[in-house]
């Protein structure tokens, strides 16, 4: 129900307001955790402080377009720190330096790109104008989880067509998980191409011991850090890192200039300031701290629930050569409990939430900011729901992915055509308008320009139809056959190129 527009309402503060006061156990990003650890630099913005420092580009403010000042030697701070030639400072996260470097690197060209590559890489494929050279990354189908790309399979997709302009790696997934980075920036860089590293779960990765080698030391050329996820910025706070030659950095200047905004919130650009300060005076301190509470946690879930946390054992083959081990992936599908409805109960029954949950388990992020009581409320929540397990699989089977469909056309032109929504039967054949996602595992099965395929058509039906999270379908209320209901009571839609 649509509630009277009254503009006295601050619906967004009400809904932060009422959840803060629930009390809730994080374990999800932002590292900061609800200002746990406050970076030293940010405890002033609190009350009215945060109206105040609410700025625009005035006085000797400086101008993040055009750094000059307090602006350039923060960013030039934040290179020495991560061990670049030059940092740009984020204020719309990771996904503007995405899309600001392939740009710069690819317009119009060939971009070697993993299929479980952020959806903001394909938006910078629209934007540049650039065909897509898809990697199937690595994929743990008893977890659900996707890795990283194996060298072997980028070098047979880099052998078996024209050049590419630069290849982006993901560095590491979502799970916490690095593949075979630095086989693959060797293949590309002798051919001259550039690698881009998304580093948005990475970014504390620079400032710790015991964590997977960093994008740039693996060699990328650029690597876009999420400082808000684990390293205490607030939320959209990220920073692009530059080293080398491959990348024109005047090129990225001024694509920069174009996907940012004019009107930079310095309260974003203090909190990723303060949060380099932070980590680059505290942070391996803070995170070998972090790194102890999550491998006891991992420890005790393996020992006293019916569930796993998998470590080393996922580490060691291609694509998945390194593990971030503050993150705790939780597997409770093998003992018969959606982890979904774990995560539910984790919530409702003992105030605690996690970063993500899906049919085989659930994840929880441990950072600096998390403290032995938190941690041990977890574990002690997990035994207790654990209890509860009726063991065995619980009917929880992941469909089989299918084969990345045939392109039909650039991704740019099939995101400008003119699209409309059909049913999912109806579509077969035709030609995809946008990214259609299962979660797990996150890997596309359509993207822009690709042919609707029947293997995609059947497996969008059986994941609709099994509780999966399905990103780009719309479910449509009027009663349709099975085949277009999924079985749920409604009919699946996706969006299609108009006379594909």
């Amino acid at each position: 129900m649509r509630l009277p527009l009254d503009q006295n309402r601050s619906p967004i503060v009400e809904a932060l307001r009422h959840h803060v006061r629930r009390g809730y156990q994080r374990f999800h990003v932002p590292g900061h955790k609800g200002w746990r650890k406050a970076p030293p630099g940010l405890r002033m913005l609190s009350g009215d402080a945060v109206a105040a420092m609410d700025l625009t580009e005035v006085g000797d403010l400086d101008d993040l377009q055009r750094p000059e000042g307090v602006i350039g030697e923060a960013q030039a701070l934040a290179a020495a720190a991560f061990g670049a030639d030059e940092s740009f400072f984020l204020v719309n996260g990771v996904t503007a330096g995405i899309h600001a470097s392939i740009a710069a690197c690819a317009s119009g060209g060939r971009v070697l790109v993993p299929r479980n590559a952020h959806r903001s890489v394909v938006g910078a494929l629209i934007l540049a104008g650039a065909e897509p050279v898809w990697v199937m990354p690595e994929y743990d189908s008893s977890t659900g989880v996707a890795g990283g790309v194996a060298a072997a399979e980028v070098e047979a997709r880099i052998a078996s067509g024209p050049p590419v302009s630069a290849g982006v790696l993901v560095h590491p997934t979502y799970h916490g998980i690095t593949g075979d980075t630095s086989e693959v920036v060797q293949l590309l860089h002798a051919r001259g191409v550039p690698v881009i590293a998304d580093e948005a779960h990475g970014a504390h990765f620079y400032f710790g011991r015991g964590f997977p080698a960093t994008a740039l030391a693996c060699g990328s050329d650029a690597g876009i850090a999420g400082c808000h996820k684990t390293a205490g910025a607030f939320t959209q706070g990220a920073v692009l890192n530059v080293r080398g030659r491959l990348v024109d950095v005047e090129r990225l200047r001024a694509w920069l200039r174009v996907v940012q905004t004019t009107s930079p919130s310095y309260i974003l650009m203090a909190s990723i300031d303060s949060a380099r300060q932070l980590m680059a005076t505290r942070g391996r301190e803070h995170l070998s701290e972090a790194l102890d509470l999550a491998e006891d946690a991992r420890r005790r879930i393996s020992e006293r629930t019916a569930f796993t946390c998998p470590g080393d054992e996922w580490t060691g083959r291609p694509g998945f050569r390194g593990l971030d081990r503050a993150k705790l992936t939780v597997i409770t599908g093998g003992a018969g409990l959606d982890g979904r409805t774990v995560a539910r109960t984790l919530q409702d029954e003992h105030g605690i939430m996690v970063e993500f949950a899906q049919p085989q388990g659930i994840l929880a992020i441990v950072t600096y900011a998390d403290d032995p009581a938190g941690v041990r409320r977890l574990v002690a929540a997990l035994e207790v729901i654990s209890r509860r397990a009726p063991r065995g699989n619980g009917g929880i089977v992941q469909p089989e992915l299918p084969r990345i469909p045939a392109q039909a056309m650039p991704p740019r032109r099939a995101f400008l055509s003119r699209s409309q929504w059909t049913d999912l039967e109806t579509a077969r054949g035709r030609v995809a308008a946008d990214i259609v996602a299962v979660y797990p595992p996150g890997i596309p099965v359509l993207c822009p320009g690709e042919i609707v395929e029947d293997r995609v058509v059947e497996y969008v039906r059986q994941s609709c139809l099994g509780g999966y999270h399905v990103h780009g379908v719309a479910r449509c209320g009027e009663s349709g056959s099975d085949e277009n209901c999924g079985g749920r009571g409604y009919r699946i839609m996706v969006r299609v190129v108009c006379d594909s």
